[in-house]
């Protein structure tokens, strides 16, 4: 496959690292579907685990 590669123009490099973006894109996307499965979140997608004190003004914790 490497010599076959190298007999073409440059076309070859394109099509493998375009493969590439999509297999790592692809494998990414699988990994966050499986790790965010069981976490609760909010409305607005942040994690419900925190409980803090209400002040009235935004604070971070």
């Amino acid at each position: 496959m490497i010599k076959f590669c190298n007999t073409l123009s440059s076309r070859c490099g394109i099509a493998q690292i375009y493969l590439g973006c999509v297999v790592t894109t692809t494998f990414l996307l699988f990994l966050t579907n499986l790790s965010g499965s069981n976490t609760e979140l909010d409305q607005y997608g942040g994690w419900t685990g925190i409980k803090g004190k209400k002040t009235g003004f935004f604070h971070l914790e």
